[in-house]
């Protein structure tokens, strides 16, 4: 068997920072249905979105970034379902009924990803998924600058 090799001189083996708090122009990169690992919701299906920061994004410094959100199917969290759903394109007059739906129909939504400030989660800060806006939405780049302020 031939190894492997790879040159890894000069890669940060720190990994992703978290991203600031701010909206980000995005899209929804793979959907998959999946279930709560642990806690008093343990087993409950849930819907596990990954997001990617497009190109469209007014800083290229985010440009390709991912981030992670989590809907579990339980009472407490099904408004931010239906809010994530709207956001993708929903029409929201047809989903009070009970709605079947195939994840993989969500991949390449675009949308507006708001993160609260990062957390805190097993010893490393994290990006904060706060909810989806719809692609429209006007957005605040991460440092703070309105998307009008900036000179591109």
């Amino acid at each position: 068997m031939t190894p492997m090799k790879v040159n890894l001189a000069g890669v940060n083996a720190e990994g992703f920072t978290a991203l600031p708090q701010g909206r980000y122009v995005g899209f929804v990169y793979e959907a998959v249905e999946s279930e709560v690992k642990n806690g008093k919701n343990a087993g409950a299906p849930m819907l596990a979105l990954t997001l990617k920061i497009s190109d469209d994004h007014p800083d290229p410094e985010y440009h390709g970034r991912q981030a992670w959100l989590y809907h579990p199917f339980v009472d407490g969290a099904l408004p931010f379902v239906k809010m994530s759903l709207i956001a993708l394109g929903y029409d929201p007059t047809e989903l009070d009924v009970e709605l079947e739906f195939e994840p993989e129909d969500l991949v390449g939504k675009p949308c507006v990803i708001q993160c609260g400030a990062p957390r805190m989660y097993d010893g490393e800060m994290r990006t904060n998924v706060s909810r989806l806006w719809p692609a429209d939405t006007e957005i605040t780049v991460a440092k703070g600058e309105s998307v009008d302020d900036l000179p591109f």
